[in-house]
């Protein structure tokens, strides 16, 4: 459209697929999909922890039990 071709960006959850429109509307989600007038962008929110994954120091071993 217009708008993209002059700059701007559509924000949508690549869960649900709706736009969000507001930095408050993206709440939990961790995926989105950025549209560009040339194509979208798939991204993850940088401060989103790994799948997967707990925290842990460096060296220590989780426990198994």
């Amino acid at each position: 459209t217009r708008v993209l071709e002059r700059g701007y960006a559509i924000v949508r959850s690549r869960t649900s697929g709706h736009v969000l429109p507001r930095l408050a509307a993206v709440g939990t989600e961790i995926e989105l999909d950025l549209v560009f007038a040339d194509g979208e962008l798939p991204v993850r929110r940088a401060d989103a922890r790994p799948r997967g994954r707990t925290s842990r120091a460096p060296g220590e071993q989780g426990s198994l039990l």
